[in-house]
């Protein structure tokens, strides 16, 4: 059985009627509503709009999807030759201390018309081992030539950074045995103007030796 109201079925008929006369348009409905909103004399009270409240937490979580977004973007834009290029930033003389004090130093210069940059690495003992980076199309490479008598040979990792330049083994040559002592992973850690730290991962055995020194600017 359908209720009846004799307000809610005056009230509907006013709307009908209004509507009518309006030929159900909208807009000409809103002007004569605006019409009769001006002629009634009342007072009219607007309020602003509600901005719709968020929930903290997922203020949190946006504001972390923009930060990684802008870290991804900031880690997308190292290219090789970019990676190349902050490297070229340490030609010059640098010195380091081993955990026992010894002073190691190492020096940086651009050859070849500047397209290689070699790294003398000279020992307390005053024995030299030489690293090379270049570019070799898309991909940055460094290879070492170690005083174990082999030359491996790293590619610029894509998970490099700015400041965080790693190189990862893929070959390399005079070395017999993959399981034989030889550079496997290098880091390069751009800290300021002046210095800069170095991790070297060797791989005797399958067993990871890590090293690492910071370096400091000599000249």
């Amino acid at each position: 059985m359908k209720l009846s109201d004799p307000i809610v079925d005056e009230v509907r008929a006013a709307r009908e009627a209004i509507v009518a006369a309006c030929d159900y348009d909208l807009d000409k409905l809103a002007t004569v509503l605006k019409e009769h909103e001006m002629q009634s004399g009342r007072k009219v009270v607007r309020l602003p709009p509600k901005r719709p409240t968020m929930n903290p937490f997922r203020t949190l979580a946006i504001g972390l999807t923009l930060a990684l977004s802008a870290v991804s973007a900031g880690a997308a834009t190292l290219t090789s030759a970019s990676a190349f290029e902050k490297l070229g930033s340490l030609v010059g003389d640098w010195e380091a201390k081993s955990e026992k004090g010894a002073v190691v130093r190492i020096n940086y210069r651009l050859v070849a018309a500047e397209s290689v940059l070699v790294q003398t690495y000279k020992t307390p003992s005053g024995r030299e081992t030489l690293t090379v980076f270049h570019l070799d199309g898309a991909s940055l490479i460094a290879t070492h030539y170690c005083a174990q008598g082999n030359q491996p040979r790293l590619r610029l990792d894509s998970a490099s950074t700015n400041k965080a330049l790693a190189f990862l083994f893929f070959d390399a040559t005079n070395l017999p045995d993959s399981r034989a002592s030889h550079l496997h992973r290098l880091q390069v850690d751009l800290l300021d103007p002046d210095h800069f730290a170095q991790t070297e991962t060797y791989s005797p055995e399958g067993k990871d030796e890590i090293g690492v020194l910071r370096f400091a600017r000599v000249r």
